[in-house]
């Protein structure tokens, strides 16, 4: 029964593999082959890239006798990697699987469901975190002899790693579950981790390549350090080099911990994968509900469907943050940049055109109206039968992305305005341009969501992020962005900043009313055809 149960539960994990979600039919043999050689590129990508960190870190280290920080340093690379990574896979393939109230009717005995379901996880876990062990123990036995211990060493090392990452990834899957069941909107808890991860991704992309040169060129310094305030890193470290006592305590430890995890696990699994969330049963007062007019209705629905898909919220509505961030960039290196633009070119303006142009690019990342008419897939009958005027529901879909994108837009430009020292006449265009520009992408993306729909998606990533129409109001969003401010300069020392952005609003008006003329005249008969 268990090897059903892994088989089967290898089978849901490799499903993208083998099933299209867009028509949810077998792929084809070459389509199969296609996908494992590309996610086979990519992960051989990151393992060739941490293996030249590796190759050009390793021979400092095995030279000043300290390889163990070395095995140390990747080792905490990699339990990270392999438990952000896998995480995820825990949280709805342990706690949170569609199947598990039907095989827990079943007589199958507990245990056996929850080790399938942790043998899954498990195999994650040892996929993502091997991308960097593999490669750290091949570039070490490249610079230091190769010896029995040194060999049994690093295969323990690398098993001790793969059931540490099961560890952290069952722990932090526990809370995600349990925190999830509590949540009315489930998708909150992606969006909020996805951000999180995206964030300490930059930052470590950002400091990483300081690290490295710091450990080169202080390598004894830091593991003197090491040693001397965190003693367990140096027991880590010293199990791939071969040190028995170091491979008895790491190994002692690591099944300890799984021992306790699958013990809390065995505990508490029935609570949390039969757990529906509604805890409270207590009777609420009847108050009256306020009445929205058809446009408030529309609008609620366009909102409700964007916060109810993290998916949705990802792709469509990333780019909201990313402008806001762009507001705290300007008001931190905004003065800065101003100095060095006005010293090296002479044009003080030129900080205003960039600033308003990075408000732009970052703003036409917001693309909910796009995918909007296609994710109402099958069920777009419904809005045709109401007593609605089509152009209410375009004009819903139009306002959610214009509020998204707006607001944020409006933080950027008041942070360039404070930060940049902004006359009367800068403001100004530090906030029309964009709001105009936002107007005029919102319309293009209406437009495109309206003749290039898909309405016969069987999975929501499909209108929201695999759509031509999607790609071409991204792209488009950023080389019109270029488009429009790149004259400036060869045009800016002859017309000036204040005539520039003046031709440049009254052309992006002139674009608007003519895109909103043609949805009055036919976006609503569009609608209504398709």
């Amino acid at each position: 029964m268990l090897g059903v149960l892994i088989k089967k539960q290898l089978n849901e994990i490799f499903r993208a593999y083998f099933i299209d979600r867009r028509t949810g039919k077998a792929r084809s043999s070459a389509s199969t082959i296609a996908l494992f050689i590309f996610y086979a590129f990519i992960l051989l990508f990151v393992s060739g890239s941490f293996a030249m960190i590796a190759y050009a870190i390793c021979p400092v280290f095995y030279d000043e006798g300290i390889s163990w920080l070395y095995f140390a340093f990747f080792t905490t690379i990699a339990v990270v990697f392999g438990t952000f990574a896998s995480v995820f896979n825990s949280y709805s393939g342990l706690y949170l699987s569609k199947d598990n109230d039907l095989l827990l009717s079943m007589p199958i005995p507990v245990g056996i469901i929850m080790a399938s379901r942790l043998f899954g996880v498990y195999i994650m876990g040892l996929l993502y975190s091997s991308v960097i062990m593999l490669p750290t123990i091949v570039i070490y036995f490249i610079v230091a002899p190769i010896t029995f211990s040194a060999v049994l060493g690093c295969l323990l090392h690398w098993f001790f790693v793969s059931l540490f990452v099961l560890i952290l990834s069952c722990a932090l899957g526990y809370v995600v579950a349990r925190i999830s069941v509590k949540l009315k909107n489930k998708s909150y808890i992606t969006v909020i981790v996805s951000i999180v991860a995206l964030a300490a991704y930059m930052a470590l992309v950002y400091s990483f390549n300081g690290v490295i040169e710091g450990l080169i060129e202080n390598a004894a310094v830091y593991g003197e350090a090491v040693l001397n305030s965190f003693y367990p890193a140096y027991i880590i470290g010293s199990v791939s080099v071969g040190d028995y006592i170091s491979m008895l305590i790491e190994g002692g430890v690591v099944l300890a911990l799984f021992a306790l995890t699958f013990f809390i696990i065995a505990r508490s699994f029935i609570k949390v994968v039969t757990a529906t969330g509604n805890v409270s049963a207590a009777k609420k007062a009847v108050s009256p509900q306020k009445t929205r007019g058809v446009f408030g209705a529309l609008f609620q629905k366009e909102l409700s469907r964007f916060l109810g898909s993290a998916t949705y919220m990802l792709n469509s509505g990333l780019g909201a943050l990313m402008t806001v961030i762009l507001g705290f960039v300007l008001i931190f290196y905004g003065p800065t940049l101003s100095t060095l633009l006005s010293e090296n070119l002479g044009d003080p303006s030129l900080v205003f055109i960039l600033a308003i142009a990075a408000i732009c690019v970052t703003a036409s990342t917001v693309d909910t109206v796009v995918p909007s008419v296609s994710l109402e897939g099958k069920t777009l009958w419904q809005i045709k039968c109401l007593p609605i005027k089509a152009e209410t529901v375009l004009l819903a879909k139009f306002s959610l992305q214009f509020v998204i994108a707006a607001v944020p837009a409006l933080f950027a430009s008041v942070c360039a305005i404070i930060a940049l020292g902004a006359d009367i006449v800068q403001a100004v265009f530090l906030i029309v341009v964009p709001i105009v520009f936002i107007v005029l992408n919102d319309l293009f993306g209406l437009i495109l969501a309206l003749k290039m729909p898909n309405l016969n998606w069987t999975s929501e990533i499909v209108p929201i992020k695999q759509g031509l129409n999607v790609g071409i109001a991204l792209f488009g969003g950023w080389i019109f962005s270029v488009a429009i401010f790149a004259p400036y300069f060869l045009l800016g020392s002859v017309l000036g900043f204040a005539v520039y952005l003046a031709i440049v609003s009254a052309i992006l008006i002139i674009i608007s009313v003519l895109l909103f003329a043609y949805l009055k005249k036919r976006g609503g008969a569009i609608l209504s055809e398709l």
